[in-house]
């Protein structure tokens, strides 16, 4: 993994604050309905683009996020977006932008429930594990070096 640099941070600060001050110097009656729809597409095939990615440098070389957690998380938390994104893309593209059916609605709204579990999940992983540090990781260590000492002794 290559370290992020300042051009990242640099490029993201300044994404966010053209999106703020667009945000407060837009009339109230501008009309973003165009913006909206191309960014659910937008979300969408970035997400699905991760995920087929990942699975792609999965399948072809070493990368392989089905045995992991966390690669196991991250794409879940990548599908999540594609189940809340989804169906308003779906709308865009094929209903004028409306979600008007009960299926439609119903992905939508568990969409949001699959998000709002897999990022727990990710907060949970990261919060156990013990390469965070803190008491819980040092007594971790603490106990994993206590066990290799006793299989040491042991034949």
């Amino acid at each position: 993994m290559k370290r992020i640099r300042w051009p990242f941070w640099a490029a993201f600060a300044a994404g966010g604050a053209a999106w703020l001050i667009l945000g407060f110097t837009l009339p109230y009656d501008t009309n973003l309905n165009d913006v909206f729809n191309v960014a659910a597409l937008a979300a969408f095939a970035a997400a699905a683009g991760c995920i087929a990615v990942y699975t792609a440098a999965g399948v072809l070389g070493p990368a392989k996020w089905w045995r992991t957690n966390v690669g196991t998380y991250l794409i879940l938390a990548a599908a999540s977006v594609l189940a809340i994104v989804g169906p308003t893309a779906w709308a865009v593209l094929f209903h004028h932008g409306v979600i008007d059916t009960w299926w439609l609605a119903w992905a939508y709204i568990g969409g949001h429930f699959l998000a709002a579990a897999m990022w727990a999940a990710l907060a949970w992983l990261w919060l156990r594990n013990p390469g965070n540090g803190g008491a819980a990781a040092a007594r971790i260590r603490e106990l994993e070096a206590e066990n290799e000492a006793l299989r040491a002794r042991c034949p």
